[in-house]
């Protein structure tokens, strides 16, 4: 057996270890994000950070009443979805009652189901035709028909992603 020139020997652990880094980048999931994936064609999804509030909003305009809804979630270290409360801009006919457990409480921002305390490890919704709908994350509003077509259906969850995906994140 020959032994290979050092020079040789150093570029073959350099590339063996840059190709090691790339496949750990694009395939191992890393980071703790929000995922929103279209539930016919899983690869057509969007990814946001929503680690620095812990929370999302996804929000739609009520198909009755014509206000707009918020359903406020928080993350759980495991990765479920917590839906915490749902504020109404007004009331009528479309509001439910809340259950026995649930308070129902007037803010400034609206009228607010609160201690719904409902998990998910994930949960389907489809982009509406009239409603709207929209993630609020860290601050700033997303309108879903930026990234889908009306009626697709998606699915959230809370997982990690490959920092590949996480660096190509809505922000």
């Amino acid at each position: 057996m020959t032994n290979l020139p050092k020079r040789t020997c150093v570029l073959l652990i350099l590339t063996s270890s840059l190709l090691g880094l790339g496949l750990v980048l694009r395939y191992v999931p890393l980071i703790p994000c929000l995922i929103v994936s279209n539930v016919e064609n899983s690869q057509q999804k969007i990814v946001f950070d929503c680690n620095k509030q812990g929370r999302f909003i996804i929000s739609y305009t009520h198909s009755v009443n014509k206000g707009r809804v918020k359903d406020c979630y928080f993350f759980s270290k495991n990765g479920i979805l917590n839906l915490e409360k749902t504020i109404f801009s007004s009331y009528g006919a479309g509001i439910p009652e809340p259950n026995s457990d649930e308070k129902f409480v007037v803010t400034e921002e609206g009228l607010e189901i609160q201690k719904i305390n409902k998990q998910f490890k994930s949960f389907q919704m489809s982009v509406g035709v009239e409603a709207k709908h929209a993630i609020e994350c860290n601050g700033k509003i997303y309108y879903l028909t930026r990234f889908f077509p009306v009626q697709t259906s998606l699915k959230f969850e809370y997982n990690r992603v490959p920092l590949a995906l996480y660096i190509n994140r809505i922000r």
